[in-house]
């Protein structure tokens, strides 16, 4: 398959836009990445492969149609320093990533820096939160972001019932604009900041990648 990356870097920076659909893991495409400390990962769709990215410590991959497979290898990947996640999860296409995919990396216990932790645009946000509860990964969380997901009073009642579990949180994004009123009010004590998607910032995805998408004869 032909790989057309947009990419800047520096030692220990860098960013990758994915032009349509794109696998980026060519033979030996991470290897001179194994020290970077930051990196971004956007695309319509792309596949990521086996991530070896040990010094990692900030990651963010969007998508407007993250895949199953992608998510699978965020999930298992080797972070032993990851201090800050970001997954946004697309909302069309096929092949979808399921709750099931992400899974494994709430039950992880080999991620001790990791307190950072944005899942945004999944429509399985309630149930990331049932099984953080059970998870030791909530006890370490400093902010929590579900934002723009999709979310039932029944899943303020758990985050309700077991706010002892996240010990930590100082800050808190949900999707609360489509609850009632009581249940917004019953969220807000969950964390010191509690931030609505209605008040975040605007989903600009899709103007990043339209800017590396701009033909090449025309950069």
């Amino acid at each position: 398959m032909r790989i057309r990356l947009a990419m800047t870097a520096t030692a220990t920076c860098a960013q990758v836009a994915a032009r349509h659909e794109r696998r980026l893991y060519p033979s030996g495409f991470w290897g001179p990445l194994a020290r970077l400390h930051r990196l971004t990962v956007i695309g319509r769709r792309f596949e990521l492969g086996p991530l070896q990215l040990p010094a990692l410590r900030r990651a963010r991959f969007s998508s407007t149609e993250l895949s199953s497979a992608c998510v699978q290898a965020l999930a298992l990947a080797p972070w032993p320093f990851l201090e800050r996640l970001e997954i946004r999860f697309g909302s069309r296409g096929v092949d979808l990533a399921t709750f099931e995919d992400l899974q494994p990396l709430l039950h992880r216990t080999d991620l001790p820096a990791l307190t950072h932790l944005r899942l945004t645009h999944a429509y399985y946000a309630g149930s990331i939160v049932r099984e953080l509860v059970d998870a030791p990964l909530a006890r370490q969380l400093v902010v929590l972001d579900l934002s723009d997901g999709s979310f039932t009073p029944a899943d303020i009642d758990i985050l309700v019932r077991y706010q002892d579990r996240f010990a930590q949180l100082r800050e808190l994004w949900l999707p609360l604009s489509g609850l009632r009123k009581q249940d917004r009010r019953r969220a807000l004590g969950m964390a010191k900041n509690v931030i609505s998607d209605a008040r975040g910032p605007q989903d600009l995805l899709e103007r990043e990648i339209l800017e590396f998408e701009v033909p090449t004869a025309r950069r």
